[in-house]
């Protein structure tokens, strides 16, 4: 057992040990402490009892709020439907009313005393309901899990099970209200997965995808795992608007999307800012803050399109790949290829996905 792992038992064991305490008897320093230092028990007790929990690293929490925040209405209703301890939610707008949804009870009373403004429910996010009503939907949930549930689930299995990757986001789209935003951390077999065609279809059918973030292994190596993710941006489009056909079928092909769906940002963040072991690997030596997730920010918050890297053929066009695959990021097709060409090393691939055409110019 190495030092990190141990440390993590410790602190966690603490955290217990606080949660033992009546509420009113918590020190701050002590709500300060389970909100920094529980971990969840990710590797350390395994998917069985830890149910697969690896909390999102801190700056990617930022990233995600620094990127939403100013596209959120006023006193947005927010839901994290898989909450852990909240750390995704720690950069959420203060105005926010939010929801989560725990089903581990530590976590639910970790909640409940540092966040005591939060609607807090100790239950399985496979039974909970509550259609078109919030304005975000955030989430790192667990994945690739059989979840047994007794709702009606498109995606649900005649076993009476549901993957867990599935279940999130079609419990996201559900529970968004029409212009809403879903963000969601999703291994990065949601681009691919034969057996996750069908929430592919789900999205293709009902959301605009926004971009597709890669993020590398060494993301949460922090908490005990080193599983490669997407940070998958999508919103909840209208029911009344149609499906249109691209404007270039030579160059698209014979596709359509949801009136609205903008070319697709996809990125490959290849460095985080840190390596497995926790070493700092900075893109500017004097500057060991600024990381490519940095980078990335400027470049959505200025609303940028990535003129001289749309690909002439995008990914989804492909031979044999159908329409609900237009969300896929690949590092082997010719676009993601072409952008790679043109990038330094120290920066990440971007580029866009075309879905409709490319509209007029000037």
């Amino acid at each position: 057992m190495g030092k990190e792992t141990r440390e993590r038992i410790i602190n966690n064991n603490k955290c217990l040990d606080i949660l033992s305490k009546n509420k009113e008897d918590i020190t701050e320093d002590e709500r300060i402490f389970l909100k920094k230092e529980y971990t969840g028990w990710g590797s350390i007790l395994g998917n069985k009892v830890g149910l697969a929990q690896f909390f999102t690293p801190d700056h990617v929490c930022k990233f995600i709020a620094e990127y939403i925040n100013p596209r959120l209405p006023e006193k947005p209703r927010v839901l994290e439907p898989s909450a852990g301890v909240g750390a995704l939610l720690n950069y959420i707008r203060e105005d926010a009313k939010v929801t989560c949804i725990e089903l581990e009870p530590s976590q639910c009373k970790i909640l409940e005393y540092t966040e005591p403004t939060f609607e807090v429910l100790n239950m399985s996010a496979s039974e909970f309901c509550r259609p078109n009503y919030f304005d975000l939907v955030i989430g790192n949930p667990p994945f690739n899990l059989n979840i047994e549930t007794s709702r009606e689930w498109k995606c649900k299995k005649k076993t009476g099970k549901i993957n867990s990757d599935e279940l999130f986001l079609e419990l996201a789209i559900e529970s968004a209200k029409e212009g809403g935003y879903i963000i969601f951390i999703l291994p990065q077999s949601i681009n691919f997965k034969t057996g996750l065609n069908d929430i592919r279809k789900i999205i293709y059918d009902t959301c605009w995808c926004i971009a597709n973030i890669s993020l590398p292994s060494e993301t949460f190596a922090m908490s005990g795992t080193n599983i490669p993710v997407t940070l998958l941006i999508l919103r909840k489009a209208p029911k009344v608007l149609p499906k249109v056909k691209t404007t270039n079928i030579k160059e698209l092909g014979d596709a359509e999307f949801i009136l609205g769906q903008p070319p697709i940002i996809s990125i490959d963040i290849t460095n985080i800012g840190y390596d497995k072991k926790g070493n700092l690997t900075p893109i500017y030596k004097d500057d060991k803050d600024f990381t490519q997730l940095d980078y990335v920010l400027d470049c959505l918050n200025d609303n940028l399109v990535f003129e001289n890297i749309c690909p002439e053929q995008p990914e989804w066009k492909a031979k044999g790949k159908p329409n609900h695959d237009f969300l896929c990021v690949g590092k082997v097709g010719m676009a993601y290829n072409y952008a790679k060409n043109g990038t330094h090393e120290s920066m990440p691939v971007m580029y866009n996905q075309l879905t409709l055409g490319r509209g007029a110019r000037n």
